[in-house]
């Protein structure tokens, strides 16, 4: 086979430092300078947020919970998130977060396959766990975060105040090669996956020291808005790159989907992490409050002015107070951010940095505020790229995963004898970075990252009686949707009569029909794979978009060719996105 490999130097650090490192260092350094900020109020200082974190770290201790068992988390962002994840981590013990919109059913199979020796859960999914624990899914101890729930102690009773040798001792039982994270993801037959990570790997690309290992200078004027969950990769990516760079640390108690440009406001970040939709979202809401501001942005634009411009320069001032006034950065990965809207940030002086990574192998590729559309940067320091005489991209680095936990074969699958890890990516290496050209595997990576099997959600679909074929979309869109065939025949006998063309639109009766039956077909999938649209074809699928497979009479739909030939249909479902 094929292949050319390009090496991107050394890690910006020279010695790896544990976050747990990290945090009792800025303690001793930033002391009584806030770190945490709950809704743009203080919470915690540099020095209580390791007093609480090395002080949860004694209490699992205190549980006889021994180091590299895993504890799960099940929680929205909060203080308490953060206090006891790095709680977990001093412990030497492996955290195990949880999506708390994940379904009942993933929730169970997460705790059986991860067999953890305590969970904490906030008091809004306790509920929840306390039903499974009923049903024998766990025994763990269980702990509250907030709140009080009957027979189940708090967090306050976790806590255990720790002495000063007690935090290095904790500290010289862990080193960077520790194991410390399994992030769940889905697998092919809707099992989750595990993907096992050390501590070496969760600051690695976020720069915690210079050449000479030493800690990087906090910047605690740097406020790190935290709006997705940091349950996932991306919410994590920015906690860690705050902790590693000593940046402050903005938090909302609220779930990403209800975060408003007043919440926003509130936070003052300099620095935020979100998928492509949210910042779309947050855009539309500030267009939508201030309408006189989009006619004059684009009155300047068509009249040649452009970033830098005293006429922008006020343009951007009055959006940016309603980001709360200092954003400087928006990082931005799990889909491509449409051209126009990277346009559109960049001329009014909004930085947007594009990422590039799938969970296995973290952060690739980091883009530049002068960055070109479409591109999300140039490689990381650090890692090694092999593309391979097919296109794919394979990545080689200290920021790759472990593989995943307890389930060997979909190691090797992943990741090869020489430490290559597929990404399942199509990737064009050019001059400005690296492009994303497609996906090699039958799997779809959400704009919020999350991975979707779509040939199991077909299958689903194709058992309906009136489905005769139905095809996913949603690879690096904002939301699931579906190109349907109807089984004409079945349909003429479901409604009665012969179908119109009125029957494949938009509510039509025969569209209301198939989306009642999709609505019972998502109660059973988790809420990222959830359809929310569908197209109605009136014809099969075209021969043009089809492959061979394994003879004439086995042919399949190519997604790449169903994208170029039913472009009016795709744009149809995501042009008011």
């Amino acid at each position: 086979m094929k292949y050319s490999v390009f090496h991107y130097g050394k890690p910006s650090c020279a010695v790896m430092h544990t976050l747990p490192h990290i945090l009792y260092q800025r303690s001793k350094d930033l002391t009584t300078t806030p770190c945490i900020y709950v809704d743009g109020k203080p919470v915690l200082s540099w020095a209580e947020y390791a007093d609480a974190a090395f002080g949860i770290a004694l209490g699992l201790r205190a549980l006889d919970i021994k180091p590299g068992q895993r504890v799960a988390m099940l929680c929205e962002n909060s203080a308490d998130w953060a206090k006891v994840q790095l709680g977990i981590y001093a412990a030497g013990m492996i955290s195990v977060p949880i999506l708390p919109s994940s379904s009942d059913n993933m929730i169970e199979r997460i705790i059986k396959m991860a067999e953890p020796q305590a969970l904490l859960v906030d008091a809004v999914q306790m509920s929840r766990v306390i039903a499974m624990r009923e049903k024998g899914v766990t025994s763990a101890p269980l702990f509250c975060l907030n709140g009080s729930q009957p027979g189940v102690l708090g967090l306050a009773d976790l806590y255990q105040k720790p002495t000063d040798a007690q935090m290095q001792q904790l500290l010289s039982e862990i080193n960077e090669k520790t194991p410390c994270l399994i992030s769940y993801t889905s697998g092919s037959t809707g099992d989750p996956k595990g993907v096992y990570k050390n501590h070496l790997i969760t600051t690695v690309n976020h720069g915690p020291c210079d050449v000479n290992g030493q800690l990087v200078p906090a910047q605690p004027e740097q406020m790190a808005g935290i709006i997705l969950s940091l349950n996932h990769g991306m919410g994590q990516g920015l906690f860690y790159r705050a902790l590693a760079q000593g940046y402050s640390i903005g938090l909302t108690e609220r779930p990403e989907p209800e975060i408003s440009l007043a919440h926003l406001a509130a936070m003052a970040p300099t620095i935020i992490w979100v998928v492509p939709r949210v910042i779309k979202r947050l855009v539309a809401e500030f267009d939508e409050q201030h309408p006189e501001w989009l006619q004059e942005w684009e009155a300047q634009y068509a009249a040649g002015k452009r970033r830098g411009s005293p006429e922008m320069a006020s343009l951007h001032q009055r959006m940016q107070a309603a980001f709360g006034g200092r954003l400087l950065q928006i990082h931005s990965s799990g889909s491509q951010t449409p051209p126009a809207l990277f346009k559109r940030c960049t001329e009014i002086g909004l930085e947007l940095w594009e990422f590039y990574g799938v969970t296995e192998t973290g952060i690739v590729s980091e883009g530049s505020p002068s960055g070109v559309p479409g591109m999300t940067g140039m490689p990381v320091p650090g890692i090694e790229l092999r593309f391979e005489d097919d296109g794919e991209l394979l990545v080689r680095g200290p920021g790759i995963s472990l593989g995943y936990y307890q389930n060997e074969a979909a190691t090797h699958e992943m990741i090869d004898a020489d430490g290559w890890c597929k990404t399942g990516d199509f990737v064009v290496f050019k001059p400005e970075g690296l492009h994303i050209a497609g996906r090699k595997k039958d799997i779809f990576n959400t704009s919020e990252g999350s991975n979707i099997y779509p040939t199991r959600i077909e299958g689903i679909l194709e058992e309906l009686p009136l489905v005769a074929e139905a095809v996913l979309l949603g690879d690096r869109r904002p939301f699931i949707a579906a190109l349907i065939v109807p089984d004409v025949s079945k349909a003429v006998q479901e409604l009665g009569r012969e179908l119109t063309e009125a029957d494949y639109a938009e509510g039509g009766e025969l569209h209301q029909v198939l989306m009642r039956s999709i609505a019972r077909i998502n109660d059973g999938l988790e809420p990222y794979e959830c359809i929310h649209k569908i197209v109605l074809l009136q014809t099969p699928f075209l021969p043009t978009v089809r492959s061979q497979v394994g003879g004439i009479s086995k042919t399949r739909v190519r997604r790449d060719l169903v994208d170029q030939f039913y472009q009016t249909d795709i744009q149809q479902i995501y042009e008011v996105v």
